[in-house]
């Protein structure tokens, strides 16, 4: 029988999480050492997917032969090549406003009545328009797709401006989803409609979940195998468990803790997202944990099940070394979601204790999230503006790692930590609480890095001070870092898979 091989994840934007940075790396270990086409899957609404898969090919993030289907693209048939964009002609008689700071526009009527605002993305493509009664209340929003063709219309209730329907359209302009909503908070999707190009009803349903379902029973077709590498349990395990089909195989993948944060692992409550997993442990083809601990920690609880395996994250390729005297002295780096679970206040307070010693060192700081203006501000606090910088998100980060000496992981609970890995494949010793999971199946503490315990922020100040005081101690944990890396070759890692793989198929 012909082999499929389904990635399944949400969505692939502007700014991606350490779990679709995953399933990338490991699409093109399938491509490259194991010969295998995966397709990536998404269920998001994501109207300029065109332009980030061709961002992904473009910066070599993904191969040009591995394919992403996503829902909505596939009842669109959307164009996957990625064409100019042509402007929009504009009416003579309406006045248009740019808007300081943003690529958006602010649109008047002859009568100086506001009727529409358009906003943009970065790239300049449009992302959607809002138009308004003459109240000035949003009645409707046009969403583009990146090709500039109309792919979603929202109707909005003209005086509360509450989202009443939704229309999806191909790339002709025919409709062919509707959705409906009801509530006055907040809109409860109650009806899904599927259409044909004449207009006429073919299924119909009333969950997210029911049409998700829908799709994937589209996609999988009788005469292949499907091999589907679930990377977002939900929404996906909960409808494919059920499903009882010869031909189809279930790998449930693990990227986070099992566990609540700060839970016992024999006692404390599951994860949501893996409850369904561990709940049924016996009943997926495979379930593959990042880290030997993790995989021991469930054993412990739940006993001896032959479907279980660890295969790490891997490193596509071993970077190239630089010498240890061209990284800048006493430079720290932190690249993670400025998220509370990750703790990037506690990152600031314990390099605040380090600038004591060494006032001229500095730490960056790259990420995205809800802590960033409590980062800003303890910075100001602690007058350490010329020492600590807070970064965006940032796709290239080879050039960051190479200038840097020593990586801080203050987070509470990880499922890895890929930082810790892109540090030591860079050569840069990591500093980490020595928590579940991951760190301690990277760093050896005192040889590549220091494992402190949750919460020590004195010791981990110490721990970069002591470093920073004994360069040739940090400069030999360098080396012993980029060593470290070399168990995560990508064709050591994709040696595992096609273990596992052989496995399956047996």
């Amino acid at each position: 029988m012909n082999k499929k091989y389904y990635f399944l994840n949400i969505n692939f934007n502007y700014i991606r999480t350490g779990v679709e940075n995953a399933s990338l790396l490991r699409s093109k270990l399938f491509n490259e050492y194991l010969g295998l086409q995966p397709i990536m899957l998404t269920t998001l609404y994501n109207e300029h997917l065109t332009a980030r898969k061709d961002t992904l090919y473009n910066e070599k993030l993904m191969n040009t032969t591995t394919k992403i289907i996503n829902m909505y693209e596939f009842f669109q048939q959307t164009d996957d090549k990625l064409q100019e964009i042509i402007p929009k002609e504009k009416n003579s008689t309406w006045s248009y406003e740019s808007i300081a700071g943003t690529n958006d526009v602010r649109v008047r009527n002859e009568l100086g009545e506001k009727i529409e605002y358009h906003v943009y993305n970065p790239d300049g493509r449009q992302k959607f328009i809002n138009y308004f009664n003459k109240f000035g209340k949003k009645i409707r929003r046009e969403w583009y797709d990146a090709n500039g063709y109309m792919s979603k219309v929202e109707v909005l209730h003209p005086t509360t401006e509450k989202l009443i329907m939704e229309q999806y359209f191909c790339k002709n302009g025919t409709p062919c989803i509707y959705k409906y909503f009801s509530g006055d908070d907040k809109p409860q999707l109650t009806d899904i409609h599927l259409v044909k190009p004449d207009g006429r009803t073919y299924f119909t349903c009333h969950t997210e979940q029911e049409l998700i379902t829908y799709w994937l029973k589209q996609l999988f077709d009788e005469e292949s195998v499907h091999y589907c590498f679930i990377d977002r349990s939900l929404p996906y395990y909960p409808i494919l468990k059920n499903w009882q089909r010869p031909n189809l195989k279930i790998i449930s993948l693990f990227h986070s803790s099992h566990l609540k944060t700060g839970n016992d692992y024999m006692t404390g409550q599951w994860n949501s997202n893996y409850r369904d997993v561990l709940n049924d442990i016996d009943r997926p083809d495979a379930v593959v944990y990042l880290t030997e601990k993790q995989r021991h920690h469930v054993k412990e609880r739940l006993g001896h099940h032959d479907n279980q395996y660890v295969i790490p994250h891997a490193l596509e390729t071993l970077p190239a070394r630089v010498p240890f005297s061209q990284r800048t002295p006493y430079s720290v780096a932190y690249l993670a979601r400025f998220a509370d679970e990750k703790q990037p206040l506690a990152a600031i307070r314990i390099f605040h204790q380090v600038l004591q010693e060494f006032p001229t060192a500095t730490f960056h700081l790259y990420g995205r999230g809800d802590q960033r203006d409590k980062m800003l501000g303890l910075i100001r606090e602690l007058n350490a503006s010329n020492n600590i910088f807070i970064h965006d998100f940032v796709d290239s980060v080879e050039a960051i790692y190479n200038r840097t000496q020593i990586g801080i992981l203050t987070s509470k609970v990880e499922g890895f930590s890929l930082f810790t890995l892109e540090c030591i494949a860079h050569g840069v010793p990591v500093i980490s609480y020595d928590i579940d999971y991951g760190p301690s199946d990277m760093i050896t503490s005192g040889e590549n890095g220091v494992l402190c315990p949750l919460d020590d922020e004195e010791m981990m100040a110490n721990a970069l001070i002591t470093l920073f005081e004994n360069q040739a101690i940090l400069e030999q944990m360098s080396h012993n870092a980029y060593e470290a890396a070399k168990r995560f070759d990508g064709a050591k890692v994709a040696h595992d898979w096609k273990a596992l793989l052989q496995n399956l198929e047996s």
